[in-house]
């Protein structure tokens, strides 16, 4: 029943998009020249999921399964869908929407310490750390950081929903204590990428921040839950690779800005997938930068090689095909000339 009123719910919202985004003022205007699409398009792929959030949330209040740690999930996943519309209607600057919810996720996280990591474990030492005092505002750095990896990657049409559904069907994977959210987020995701690769409507920040904070905190809570000191399962070379790519393109965008004297967070065009939509279409796009995501993560669980040596290679790719878009724009450009 829960997944029949999700998919009305996610279709409604797809099908009189334009009247909503239009009674929300939450509308994209194709106004910079980093824009690539070229029609006013609506900014509600966020209400889509904070809705499938809210009905799952409903379904397990009247089924009596409702815990206080879904509801702090819950809590927090809200905030950050309110901040993100805020920033699509008003506009906050990148910095400031970091500050405000990493103080909110630190002040929510006091109800349930669920919500920090209080232990690390390192396949390639074997051993676990413990973070102790440091890990609030650990745990707070990592859900911020994936908040703005995944918000760079929302870029092209597909990609980050793509990106998305691949890290939810990862936590799937790595961990047991799974309940309907996860089912009911993917089909949701599933159903609203097909109008997104047509650029019918876009995540906006509201979605883009949401699908970040969902991503970090089922991740950590998850963790923390299954959390064994015999049997762990979950390395930090293994968490690093499944958020590497998104997160080391982050990394160079910040260091080429600050090089530059330029503020790190700074819109511009020259994301991964920025460099590789110029030299393919959008399907050989989102096919190579899934690849890259998805390649190492296969290589890591079935323990082809060194998770170090894994990491390395794939950096080197990533580099490799980075420096081939960027020779082959600039030759093709020289040939125009």
């Amino acid at each position: 029943m829960l997944i029949i009123f999700s998919i009305i719910a996610t279709a409604l919202i797809i099908k009189f998009r334009e009247q909503i985004s239009k009674k929300l003022k939450i509308i994209d205007h194709p106004t910079e020249k980093r824009k690539i699409h070229n029609l006013p398009t609506p900014l509600i792929g966020g209400l889509i999921i904070i809705i499938n959030l809210l009905l799952i949330n409903t379904y397990l209040f009247f089924k009596n399964e409702l815990s206080n740690l879904d509801i702090t999930i819950f809590i927090f996943c809200l905030f950050s869908f309110i901040i993100g519309l805020i920033d699509d209607i008003k506009k906050i600057s990148s910095l400031n929407k970091l500050i405000i919810i990493g103080l909110a996720y630190m002040l929510i996280g006091v109800f349930d310490k669920n919500l920090f990591l209080e232990y690390l474990y390192s396949e390639t030492l074997d051993k676990f750390f413990a973070l102790n005092v440091f890990n609030i505002f650990f745990s707070t750095l990592c859900i911020l950081l994936l908040i703005n990896a995944f918000n760079l990657i929302d870029g092209i049409n597909g990609l980050a929903i793509s990106v998305g559904i691949l890290w939810l069907f990862c936590i799937l994977n790595y961990f047991e204590n799974i309940n309907y959210a996860f089912f009911i987020l993917i089909s949701s995701l599933l159903i609203m990428l097909p109008f997104n690769l047509k650029g019918k409507f876009f995540l906006g920040d509201s979605g883009s921040i949401l699908v970040g904070s969902l991503v970090g905190i089922f991740f950590i809570t998850s963790y923390n839950l299954e959390l064994d000191f015999n049997t762990n399962k979950i390395s930090l070379e293994k968490i690093f690779i499944l958020f590497m790519i998104p997160g080391l393109d982050m990394f160079r965008l910040f260091l080429e800005r600050i090089l530059h004297k330029k503020n790190p967070f700074s819109p511009d065009d020259k994301h991964l997938h920025h460099y590789l939509i110029k030299n393919f279409d959008l399907k050989k796009t989102l096919l190579i930068y899934l690849l890259l995501i998805i390649i190492p993560i296969i290589v890591e669980h079935f323990d082809l090689i060194y998770s170090l040596l894994n990491i390395s290679m794939t950096v080197f790719i990533y580099l490799s095909l980075l420096n081939y878009c960027k020779k082959k724009i600039i030759y093709d450009k020289n040939l125009k000339n």
